[in-house]
């Protein structure tokens, strides 16, 4: 049996990435003008074709994640039935249980990385981030003590929508542990761990979003025309909090007898953390330095990725 040691990467952002596996097998031998990867002579000596140590990628990630509120949901109506009347406001706080909120994110990310050891990649990350989350409030068994009349309109609505847009850019940096087995001096099996971290600045609600993920994916690498194609199914943890503050305006809604803005405020994470995905990547092109990268995650929230990068 022949284990290797191959790559320690950390990625932030968001996702998995089709460097991950880059160096298991590839096709740069020669010494780079950068004298990286460190180690990287020994490393050819030994027999591993080693990536170029430069590499640029774009992604574009596309995901839909529930969550859970961590906290109370705290509104307050302004005007109408609910706000007390015109130029008045009421303090309403929903239990968290009876909150449900969905999202989607919509991302374009570029990613700037370097070999600084065979088995060691660091990277910058930049991207910009369109999202939406719906959050909508069970209002049935809200209370309001000492206002009878503004809670029975409450109840009798059933439920408060509230939807909230945003963009955001985000930044990042990090480390992916992948190697090989052998254990048949046949053809062998790769693997890979993923750690990442992400922050997200919201231009919208002037809120953060925190992400943390983690992969840990098995696969096989082949040749085929034009290049190598290779496929891996994993597991993946995906963590994502975020402290969201602002208003909604219910004027020219059937809302607006109830109350004309609302403000709020909701701490919500994913209510989900554990996922599959499946993920292909095709590497071609001149010593195979352009790589495609597709991935479908699924299980508990659906996520797709599409990449391309080259290395230098």
């Amino acid at each position: 049996m022949k284990i290797t040691i191959c790559s320690l990467l950390i990625l932030l952002g968001m996702t998995t990435y089709a460097d991950d596996v880059k160096n298991v097998v590839d096709t740069t031998t020669a010494p780079h003008w950068s004298g990286l990867p460190i180690w990287g002579e020994k490393a050819a000596e030994l027999g591993h074709k080693l990536p170029a140590p430069i590499g640029i990628s774009i992604y574009y990630n596309d995901q839909t994640v529930p969550y859970k509120s961590n906290d109370n949901f705290y509104i307050t109506a302004n005007s109408g039935v609910i706000g007390g009347g015109t130029g008045n406001s009421t303090d309403v706080v929903i239990d968290q249980n009876a909150v449900q909120i969905d999202g989607r994110d919509k991302s374009i990310q570029l990613r700037l990385d370097t070999w600084i050891l065979p088995f060691l990649n660091v990277y910058g990350l930049l991207g910009h981030t369109k999202g939406n989350k719906d959050v909508i409030a069970n209002t049935t068994n809200v209370s309001i003590p000492g206002k009878p009349v503004i809670e029975a309109a409450l109840r009798a609505a059933g439920s408060l929508r509230i939807p909230i847009e945003y963009e955001a850019v985000n930044v990042g940096l990090g480390l992916v542990l992948a190697g090989q087995v052998d254990p048949f001096d046949s053809h062998p099996i790769i693997m890979t761990l993923v750690g990442a971290y992400a922050i997200a600045n919201t231009t919208t609600t002037d809120n953060d979003i925190y992400t943390k993920i983690g992969a840990f994916k098995v696969g096989q690498r082949y040749d085929v025309p034009g290049g190598k194609l290779a496929g891996l199914l994993g597991v993946t943890y995906q963590k994502i909090d975020q402290d969201i503050e602002g208003s909604y305006d219910f004027r020219g809604t059937a809302i607006e007898p109830l109350m004309e803005t609302v403000d709020y405020k909701v701490s919500l994470e994913s209510a989900e953390t554990i996922n599959m995905a499946a993920t292909v990547m095709y590497d071609f092109g001149k010593d195979e330095k352009w790589n495609v990268m597709l991935e479908y995650g699924f299980l508990n929230w659906d996520q797709v990725t599409f990449a391309l990068g080259r290395r230098f």
